[in-house]
């Protein structure tokens, strides 16, 4: 017996430790930076390429009026009567060497700054954003409002974050353009305008400090993706090194290349053994008589003596088919028939050669009209079936019928055989499923 020594795999071991140890502190300090990681901050109030204006909204009751009270453009005045769909605000207009909008769809949220007097008990802020074969270009009122409604108080220290999660399609904008469900999703990919506005009626007095949009330096599923791949390299690597390892072992022990012939050869007879078991005819694929006494066997392990349906086919004149077209048509008949069958059967149910040109369809857990319906629908695809392409010929099929418990298989099918029997001498292309014993 060869002898070698394990010093070269125990170092290796050793540094596969180290690196998953290291790998697992560096998990742990992801996990915990992804929790405290500053978030992404960018100002767009102060951003000199984007435009702020005052507007106010007409209605056939009358006007808000809305005015500068600075000439630094930080704080403003709106007034308005009770009157219904009146609004005035501040929008800031936001620009891009397309002239299309700002795409602020690798942000996550708005941090709005504002200072508020007044009676309104509500604010409304805004969106709009361009949208691809919607808006048009040029018409502001094609582009996408969604919106959402703050109550006043919730300004109780100057600050409110507000996710774009949290905002909404306008109805009236997803009606008018006729907009299906995804389309009508907020979208933040190409925003052309932003904005805030009153529509309570009183006096509402607004200074806007700054408006913040926030962003993750590192989405938290990136990160998550990236410590997977670190610990799926370190898995694979260690696992391919492992492998060769082993097959270098396996070289140098002729005990272990005797092992693996033994099983190798002991692997080889089960297979054998489970494919003589199976048992299936060489010509069409179907079960034989072998291949049946397996499956009733698992059958009877799996779910024990349940009621089982027995339909015995028989292909009518088939010997003048192998007499008019030749045995090899005839051969080809019997496999297109397998094939329709169990195409057409349920996924638990057996089908076997019987002998010649007679087949057996055993069907577990059936009942007597559900046996009756299935036999009727093979004969009625048998029968308007083209056979053999070539020569598109069609052919029937008689079926006797019977049903009782599994552990009665060999009475049923004996049970089958008097019925198709008996369907034959009634004329052929039927189903019997009649005792023949009867009186009529």
């Amino acid at each position: 017996m060869l002898v070698y020594s394990d010093k070269g795999l125990s170092v290796k071991s050793h540094i596969y430790n180290i690196l998953r140890l290291s790998a697992a502190l560096l998990t742990v300090l992801l996990l915990v930076l992804v929790q405290y990681l500053p978030e992404r901050e960018k100002s767009i109030l102060k951003n000199p390429d984007f435009s702020i204006d005052l507007y106010s909204e007409t209605a056939s009751q009358g006007k808000a009026s809305i005015e500068w009270l600075d000439s630094h453009k930080d704080k403003w005045r709106c007034q308005h009567q009770p009157y219904k769909n009146i609004s005035c605000g501040q929008a800031l207009t936001l620009k891009s060497e397309v002239g299309l909008g700002i795409d602020l769809s690798g942000f996550k949220a708005i941090r709005l700054k504002m200072w508020y007097e007044g009676s309104g008990n509500r604010f409304r802020v805004f969106i709009r954003n361009f949208e691809e074969g919607i808006s048009v270009e040029g018409d502001y009122s094609s582009t996408k409002f969604m919106s959402l409604l703050i109550k006043t108080r919730e300004l109780n220290d100057g600050t409110l974050d507000i996710n774009f999660s949290e905002f909404a399609t306008a109805q009236w904008w997803a009606a008018q353009w006729d907009v299906n469900r995804e389309d009508a999703r907020v979208s933040v990919d190409m925003v052309q305008t932003m904005g805030i506005d009153f529509i309570d009626a009183g006096d509402h007095v607004v200074k806007i400090v700054d408006i913040i949009i926030i962003g993750d330096w590192v989405k938290p599923d990136v990160l998550y993706f990236a410590v997977l791949m670190i610990w799926l390299v370190i898995i694979v690597s260690e696992g391919v090194v492992r492998i060769y390892n082993l097959y270098r072992r396996s070289v140098r022990s002729e005990e272990t290349i005797f092992a693996l012939v033994h099983n190798n050869v002991k692997l080889t007879q089960e297979q054998l053994s489970l494919k003589e078991r199976v048992g299936r005819d060489p010509l069409t694929g179907a079960l034989n008589r072998d291949g049946l006494q397996h499956y009733l066997d698992r059958l009877s392990i799996e779910q024990g003596n349940v009621p089982l349906g027995i339909l015995l086919l028989d292909i009518d004149y088939f010997k003048s088919i192998n007499d008019d077209y030749g045995h090899a048509v005839g051969d080809e008949v019997l496999k297109q028939l397998v094939v329709l069958v169990v195409n057409n059967s349920r996924a638990s149910d057996c089908f076997v050669r019987w002998g010649g040109e007679e087949f057996i369809l055993v069907c577990p857990d059936v009942l007597n009209d559900q046996l009756f319906v299935i036999a009727e629908k093979l004969r009625c695809l048998v029968e308007f079936f083209d056979f053999c392409d070539g020569d598109e010929f069609n052919i029937t099929v008689s079926i006797g019928a019977a049903i009782g418990l599994t552990n009665n298989i060999d009475a049923l099918i004996k049970q089958a055989d008097s019925r198709l029997y008996r369907a034959k001498a009634n004329g052929r292309n039927q189903v019997n499923f009649v005792d023949p014993h009867a009186e009529y």
